[in-house]
């Protein structure tokens, strides 16, 4: 099959077999768009690319574009947690709405684990004005467990994950944590409250997406296993227009709405002809860039016919 691309988006046809006639594809496109004062529009600059492969970003790794369609939407959200008026604070709350999806996390200052009697608590969190909203901030790290390194199997990079209390004491809290579950004790094991990209080893990741028997074997795949976004990052659906609002990243709220792109994809198969509109698949908001992306998929099917002309067209209708 032939695919033209007629936008300035990335795109791609991806496609895999189902039997030895039938064929599996969807087209992917990845737009950036650019926002200011509550208006988006589609930057000049397309700097979110499809990827055929794990590639590098500054928000970490972004994993490679699939066939398969994911089991909701992945929404991401980067950049910096801002203090309200820039005035330092112990404590912001980090919100995301989009659509009727809501999400928030609570992010504080600076602590350690302190001896109060016989049990550890929490020192007052240090003021801030500003903090970085990434996964090293959550719950997470490494211990060691009889002289070996243990990882958090969700977060190696994060803070809070201790063995004993003696490796505790002193030892430093996450700065982000979800809203609902804030850590009480040392030993606590929260999820780690993640905002950007789940790694695909993650546990959170592969009980979403696993089904097991009662003796713990895997037994079913679902779609969810493709969702890179953390699981409580996992929107139902989103559309076009749908509103968006963020708290807690610029000092002030920031109010917009997903952007609505004409997107078209046309197919034909010999004499026959389709359209097909896009399902959004991700949203990506990077705060401090003032920019957006978003990921649609046109998923579809088709037999292979000899001899059968077949094309596939994205264009902005």
């Amino acid at each position: 099959m032939n695919f033209a691309n007629h936008t300035p988006l990335s795109a791609e046809l991806l496609r895999t077999t189902i039997d030895k006639d039938r064929i599996l594809a969807s087209v992917l496109a990845r737009a950036t768009f650019t926002f200011a004062r509550g208006r988006s529009e589609l930057a000049d600059e397309q700097v979110w690319k499809i990827c055929k492969e794990p590639t590098p970003t500054e928000h970490g790794m972004i994993e490679m574009d699939q066939v398969l369609r994911k089991g909701g939407v992945d929404l991401f959200l980067f950049g910096t947690v801002i203090a309200p008026g820039r005035t330092r604070t112990s404590a912001v709350r980090v919100g995301l709405d989009v659509g009727s999806f809501r999400r928030q996390a609570i992010v504080v200052g600076d602590r350690v684990w302190r001896k109060e009697g016989r049990k550890l608590v929490p020192t007052p969190p240090m003021p801030f004005t500003s903090m970085p909203l990434v996964l090293e901030r959550a719950f997470g790290g490494k211990t060691s467990w009889d002289g070996l390194e243990l990882q958090h199997p969700d977060n190696a990079k994060g803070l809070g994950y201790y063995n004993t209390e003696d490796e505790a004491a002193g030892g430093p809290l996450p700065n982000i944590e979800e809203a609902d579950t804030p850590i009480q004790s040392w030993s606590d094991r929260p999820s780690p409250a993640g905002f950007g990209f789940c790694p695909m080893q993650s546990y959170l990741r592969l009980s979403e997406g696993l089904k097991l028997d009662e003796e713990g074997n895997p037994i079913e795949l679902t779609a969810r296993l493709f969702n890179a976004a953390f699981p409580k990052m996992v929107a139902p659906a989103v559309e076009p227009a749908d509103p968006v609002r963020i708290t807690g990243m610029a000092g002030q709220p920031i109010e917009l709405a997903i952007p609505v792109l004409p997107l078209m994809l046309r197919l034909r198969f010999g004499a026959e002809s389709f359209e097909q509109k896009p399902l959004i698949e991700q949203v990506g908001i990077e705060v401090d860039h003032q920019r957006m992306f978003i990921t649609y998929r046109f998923p579809f099917r088709y037999r292979t016919i000899a001899g059968q002309q077949r094309t596939c067209e994205l264009a902005l209708a």
